[in-house]
């Protein structure tokens, strides 16, 4: 196994995500690219992490229910963005052997991961954010990060940094 290593773990990822884009002949904007990188290097260290916690131990409905009760708009925002990345990261890095495809179909969690994206661009109020993107192309943002995780020649650089404690797949 060839072992190359990264100072940066977002230039990883970046290297990684681009070349999974053209290889699958996605065609995300600029900016949505720059934000599912930083999406992963940003939650590569699970213990500053603790989005997971809650979509892992509440019922997704209860989170969204949650949010929507939530009177402070920037709040709702940041607790949208982050259930959005939190099911785009689940799904993205763990595909259908997570615990939340055990408990419901991933069509319905990834509808789930969508509709917060949508919920978080209509406090933004401007149809062509970032957010809009996210939703409307959440599931090809998650075979973008699925293909990239189990493509082997990523999938040893990823077991490194696992065996290094700084990524838990």
């Amino acid at each position: 196994m060839e072992i190359i290593p990264y100072k940066n773990i977002r230039n990883f990822f970046e290297n990684a995500i681009k070349d999974t884009i053209y290889h699958l002949d996605a065609n995300p904007s600029e900016i949505a690219t720059c934000y599912i990188i930083h999406l992963l290097s940003d939650n590569v260290i699970t213990e500053k992490n603790p989005l997971y916690n809650d979509i892992l131990n509440k019922p997704l409905t209860f989170l969204m229910q949650e949010i929507y009760l939530e009177k402070e708009q920037s709040k709702r925002f940041i607790k949208f963005c982050n259930l959005g990345d939190g099911i785009l990261y689940i799904l993205g890095f763990f595909g259908k052997k997570n615990i939340l495809c055990k408990l419901a179909s991933q069509q319905y969690i990834s509808g789930i991961g969508s509709n917060a994206y949508i919920n978080a661009a209509g406090i933004i109020k401007d149809n062509n954010n970032l957010f809009c993107e996210l939703s409307e192309k959440y599931c090809e943002f998650i075979d973008i990060i699925h293909y990239m995780s189990n493509n082997l020649k990523y999938k040893e650089k990823i077991n490194c940094f696992k065996n290094k404690n700084i990524l838990e797949i």
